[in-house]
């Protein structure tokens, strides 16, 4: 079994970023081949899919061993640290979890021709919305 790519945000007060989050690690999902890896994801603090969940869930599934990859743009040091304290956690709760640990993403070409598309796909959603009349 491959281990899986545990994605990590660092969690928002904001509902629609908790949802733009969702929306991003389901259209990896789509885009990775299954039988390349399956793809999860979970946040640190503040928001939901909490990382906790998502690891508890992707261990129930048999996984003992993950890829984790913060979702971060920037080198941030405190997120760094907030994101392996986090996973430290999980490693006591789960004794058998061993994790590889990603760089965080940076401006690689191809997340930000993921994150181009996605806004692409949003203004066209604002556009279709400014075409339909207000209700009276």
């Amino acid at each position: 079994m491959k281990p899986p790519l545990l994605l990590i945000g660092q969690g928002s007060y904001e509902d629609n970023e908790s949802v733009e989050f969702g929306r991003f690690v389901h259209r990896l999902r789509c885009r990775l081949d299954r039988s390349a890896a399956e793809v999860s994801g979970g946040y640190v603090s503040k928001a939901r899919p909490r990382l906790r969940d998502s690891v508890a869930s992707l261990v129930a599934r048999g996984h003992h061993r993950m890829v984790a990859l913060p979702l971060s743009l920037t080198g941030d040091l405190r997120a760094d640290a907030d994101t392996l304290a986090a996973m430290t956690r999980e490693q006591e709760r789960h004794p058998t979890l061993t994790c590889d640990y990603g760089r965080p993403l940076g401006s690689d070409p191809r997340i930000l021709a993921l994150l181009a598309e996605r806004l692409a796909d949003a203004a066209a959603e604002v556009a279709s919305l400014r075409l339909v009349p207000a209700a009276a």
